[in-house]
């Protein structure tokens, strides 16, 4: 009896001297899973393939994005060791002070970085670490029962099967640890509620349930169930590759030995406990634990204080002051939140507004009354003269003879069935929260009518009209296409005079891209819709030569069909040259880098390939923390404004989206969920993202006055 209790206390020992091994090598793997997980994002051969599984080239690429959006930054190593290490290799190494609290070894993940990027490496790191856990005992077990081994077994061998249970308790407990944190892991900042919102049209309820209560148990025992299941058939690939080896060697195959009740019973009896002390000993005894850290500093061209923001109104809305967090000092994976200070708070009262009269159940909501009566000049009487001119940094759009760089709201809303009383004060409500951030035109899939233009020339804001074109139309029918121009044609005259009216949007929002999508017309059929976008735009300059015409379609996917539209156009004789009149809205979304690379190339394309003008018709973060969503959308913003000459419109004000299948499109309770949304349905901000936009468009506009 006396050597039980040494062997057992052998492989204990041998137990706790290998946690910081595993702890180095589980944060290795993460950082080499990240990066993996980057370079296969990038990788053509992937992306080509990508496309062949996703409707939409441009989802494709937005989702390789997200999953390769981790942005692992190195390994750092505490105390003198971890110093000596970054200055030894600093390509790979951090200094100690990255190391999380309370961990001896962190892998360092940018803040910047995408959710989806960091999950994606995270449960991959962890399926493997069980079936590393696994091998390890399959090694220890030799072909033996593991009653046996527990028994009778080495001191090794008996470690190596405790130590393979555990690495695959504490993988299993990890991959529940995934969804368990909301504060840093949840699903909404993965983009895959967007996706589904999108897919299945799915109302606030359901949608809350779905992400909050089915999707976060659901995901884990999934990717737990894969680990499992690729350990057992690894097994079995093993016992088929070694049944041989093992006849013609002599000797024996290292199974898992005896599957009967009882084994199972023995190796539930210390997997169970093993998963039951797992909370307390995560990192591998909390020798590591990952750091998210941020390893640049938010661009700031806002002062950070009250008295260099300029207010259009005598009230100004709330406006927050984003300080990021600096290199200095790495985050728990749980705390991650910008330090915030209020400048300004104005908070509006509310009253009862009906929301529709669609059906009998209409459903009133309350909206806040704000200064319903506007508190800066309107638009001058008359039509602004909006033209396109070259400068020395490009094509630049000017209104009334002045340059205006676009501090734009993509405002889809559609209250043109609503009662007269219920449609001005919602669009008195959203303008004047718009007028107050600094907006100064909208565009957006949404229908306007006479009502919208006479209250935004009251609020000062600028209209791009939209003309929604159906991507089912048969638009290679000659008389279909005509009918097309005879209805835009009678758009323009309606609401030319408007002095509101900044621009037209023939065909609406990204016609080319639903027809492809949604549709999967060929490429005959798309190039024809784009000569069909390029003459309406042709048309409307013809009849109204006070306005331009901006087309909107995703990053610079569908360039070729304008570039040849446009090239026909310049060939036909007495025609003005779209230069004057052809303006390009580029659609993007993603990681801020990823947002400002496609701004780059597409400006490029605009102005070097069709040579004309372009405008960001959409922007915003996406997949990234919700925490940091105000951070990430001024860094898009900085973005906008340094490389689109002419500015951009966010996406998207909100509140949630209409839903057409509902009774009543504008029940609260049935609305289509939009994570983008920067105000709720009482047009309160829903975080401090609206305040952040709102200081960074004063400044633009201060130093870009009209």
């Amino acid at each position: 009896m006396r050597g039980f209790p040494t062997r057992e206390l052998k492989a204990l020992v041998g137990f706790v001297i290998a946690q910081p091994i595993l702890g180095t090598l589980h944060e290795i793997l993460i950082l080499a899973i990240a990066g993996l997980l980057e370079w296969l994002a990038n990788a053509e051969l992937l992306r080509r393939s990508a496309r062949l599984f996703f409707s939409s080239p441009v989802h494709a690429e937005l989702m390789l994005n997200t999953l390769g959006g981790a942005k692992a930054q190195g390994i750092a190593v505490g105390g003198g060791v971890g110093d000596a290490l970054y200055r030894a290799v600093p390509s790979f190494f951090l200094t100690s002070e990255f190391v999380a609290p309370g961990a001896w070894v962190s892998a360092a993940i940018d803040r910047n970085g995408t959710v989806l990027g960091r999950f994606a490496a995270l449960a991959l790191v962890e399926i493997l670490l069980m079936a590393i856990g696994a091998a390890v005992i399959r090694l220890g077990l030799r072909g033996r029962p593991v009653s046996v081994v527990i028994k009778k077994g080495k001191r090794r061998h008996l470690l190596y099967v405790v130590l393979g249970f555990f690495m695959q308790a504490q993988a299993i407990w990890a991959i529940f640890n995934l969804t368990r944190l909301p504060q840093m892991w949840a699903l909404r900042d993965t983009g895959i509620g967007v996706a589904l919102s999108l897919l299945l049209r799915l109302d606030p309820l359901v949608y809350n349930w779905l992400m909050d209560g089915f999707l976060p148990v659901f995901i884990p025992v999934v990717l737990a169930a894969i680990g499992l299941v690729g350990v057992w058939l690894v097994g079995k690939l093993f016992d088929v590759v070694e049944a041989p080896v093992s006849r013609f060697t002599g000797r024996p195959r290292r199974g898992l030995g005896a599957v009967s009740p009882v084994e199972r019973a023995m190796f539930l009896a210390v997997l169970v406990p093993l998963i039951a002390v797992t909370p307390f000993l995560q990192g591998f005894f909390g020798t590591s634990k990952t750091a998210v850290i941020t390893r640049k500093k938010l661009p700031l061209r806002v002062a950070p204080t009250s008295a260099n923001v300029t207010p259009d109104a005598p009230t100004p809305p709330a406006i927050l002051v984003v300080t990021p967090p600096t290199l200095t000092a790495p985050t728990q994976i749980v705390q991650a939140t910008p330090t915030v200070s209020f400048v300004a708070l104005a908070r509006p009262t509310a009253f009862p507004v009906g929301i529709a009269t669609l059906a009998p159940s209409s459903v009133a909501s309350p909206t806040p009354t704000l200064a319903l009566a506007p508190t800066v000049s309107p638009t001058p009487a008359g039509p602004a003269k909006v033209q396109i001119q070259q400068t020395d940094r490009g094509l630049a759009m000017t209104v009334n003879g002045q340059p205006r760089i676009v501090t734009g709201m993509n405002y889809n809303v559609n209250y043109t069935g609503l009662p007269d009383a219920t449609k001005r004060a919602l669009h008195r409500r959203d303008f004047n929260i718009m007028r107050d951030a600094g907006i100064n035109a909208i565009i957006g899939w949404g229908v306007y009518d006479e009502v919208t233009l006479e209250l935004a020339r009251e609020y000062g804001i600028g209209v791009v009209m939209p003309f929604e074109l159906d991507p089912k139309g048969p638009y290679e029918h000659e008389g279909y296409r005509t009918q097309v121009k005879e209805n835009f044609r009678d758009f323009v005259l309606r609401f030319r005079g408007f002095p509101a009216v900044w621009a037209w949007n023939p065909g609406g929002d990204e016609l080319l891209h639903r027809m492809d999508t949604e549709e999967h017309r060929t490429t005959d059929k798309l190039q024809i819709a784009a000569d069909l976008l390029t003459e309406l735009a042709a048309l409307a300059y013809a009849l109204d030569p006070n306005h331009v015409s901006i087309v909107k379609e995703p990053r610079d996917w569908y360039i070729q069909y304008f570039d040849e539209a446009l090239k026909n156009v310049r060939t036909q004789p007495q025609q003005p040259d779209p230069t004057l009149y052809w303006v390009f809205g580029l659609n993007v979304y993603g990681h801020p880098d990823d947002v400002a690379a496609a701004i780059k190339q597409a400006k490029r394309n605009a102005e070097e390939r069709l040579r004309v003008a372009m405008v960001v018709g959409e922007y915003a973060p996406f997949g990234l923390p919700r925490a940091d969503r105000a951070i990430h959308y001024a860094m898009n913003w900085d973005d906008v404004y340094q490389f689109s000459l002419n500015g951009g419109f966010v996406y998207v004000f909100g509140p949630d989206q209409p839903n057409p299948q509902a009774p009543n499109p504008y029940d609260p309770l049935r609305l289509l969920v939009n994570e983008f949304s920067l105000v709720d349905m009482d047009g309160n901000p829903v975080d401090d993202a609206l305040s952040t936009l709102a200081a960074r468009w004063r400044q633009a506009r201060n130093s870009n006055p009209p």
